[in-house]
């Protein structure tokens, strides 16, 4: 019996100390202070390069939407960021004058490629946002762009913006100080192929035929009416009354048949069609306002001499757009994104 107690207890012995040496040999890889730090930056960094691979995506990617929606909005101005006042035609929405009684006004290509920068500068900052967390530790910084570049080669469009200071990410610790931060270049760089500087051609070359013609036609329309520039009356008359006993009409009936006239012209609204892009006109205006230029009286003749002007008011709007679905792209049009052709609205007036 005291053998067989003997034996356990050395049996326990043993046992206990089996487990102190396992204990021992557990302890000695738990990881040291310094080994455990190590980790962490090991771990920041990895977190962190991450956070600035997919904020420079982020980044890339905004980029291309901002080239392709200042690409839709300049060209609904016209080939204008914003549309100069002297160009501007406002008929509850406002369009860019490419022709003005028959004088081309359109921006040349030069201006595009400058415009469609301006509007670019506008959309980086938009689609930019503000910065980000990652994994709720991590805060991305994300710079604000300068010199915005735009730039056309047949149909491959470059675009370019440097980053006013470096992207950057840093993790902060409970009091808000920065614990470890990375930085890296922001600026922007992409090119694609897109047959915009085609559109602009293509819009140009409607707006070089249509414009004068419209003018052509509208001056047509106007002489063959039989309205009189210079008539005359009795010295008791006024001009208007002298012109409504010639022609039956006042001033103000003799201009809106005029504009009906112009209206109602086939000529007038259309435009050429394109082989390659989808073409489209509307008669915004064709009003006609008869103003008196000049009127002289001799009583002792009982003659008056009046002479009249026609001042015209009509417009057209002309649009190109690409037919191509394929190459349709997404844009906000003011209520919702939507995927669209891009083109170029303008306006001719007589």
């Amino acid at each position: 019996m005291k053998g067989t107690a003997i034996n356990i207890l050395t049996a326990f012995l043993i046992a206990i100390a089996f487990f102190i040496f396992l204990f021992s040999i557990s302890f000695s890889f738990l990881p040291t202070d310094i080994e455990a730090e190590k980790l962490e930056v090991r771990v920041d960094t990895y977190s962190m390069e991450n956070a600035l691979r997919a904020a420079k995506i982020y980044l890339d990617t905004g980029f291309r939407f901002s080239a392709y929606q200042a690409m839709h909005d300049t060209g609904a101005n016209g080939g204008w960021d914003a549309i100069p006042q002297e160009s501007l035609y406002a008929s509850g929405k406002a369009f860019a004058i490419w022709s003005d009684k028959g004088n081309d006004t359109s921006p040349a290509e030069e201006q595009l490629e400058g415009e469609l920068a301006k509007a670019m500068a506008r959309r980086v900052g938009e689609y930019r946002g503000n910065g980000f967390r990652f994994l709720n530790d991590y805060e991305v910084r994300l710079p604000p762009y300068k010199e915005v570049r735009a730039e056309f080669t047949g149909n491959d469009i470059a675009v370019s913006a440097v980053a006013e200071n470096r992207l950057s990410i840093g993790k902060t610790s409970g009091d808000g100080n920065r614990t470890a931060m990375i930085e890296k270049s922001g600026d922007l760089k992409d090119s694609f192929s897109y047959p915009y500087l085609a559109l602009f051609r293509e819009a140009k070359r409607i707006n070089s035929e249509s414009g004068p013609a419209i003018a052509t036609e509208t001056q047509r329309i106007i002489e063959a009416a039989g309205y009189p520039k210079t008539f005359h009356g009795t010295a008791d008359q006024t001009c208007e009354e002298a012109f409504t006993k010639i022609t039956g009409r006042n001033y103000l009936s003799a201009g809106q048949e005029l504009g009906r006239r112009i209206a109602e012209s086939g000529a007038i609204g259309k435009v050429p069609l394109s082989q390659e892009y989808v073409t489209e006109s509307l008669v915004l205006s064709s009003e006609v306002e008869i103003i008196e230029a000049s009127s002289s009286k001799n009583n002792l003749k009982n003659e008056l001499d009046c002479e009249v002007q026609y001042r015209k008011d009509v417009a057209v709007m002309a649009g190109v757009s690409d037919g191509d679905e394929s190459r349709r792209v997404p844009v906000y049009d003011g209520g919702k994104t939507t995927f669209a052709p891009l083109g170029f609205s303008f306006v001719m007036k007589a």
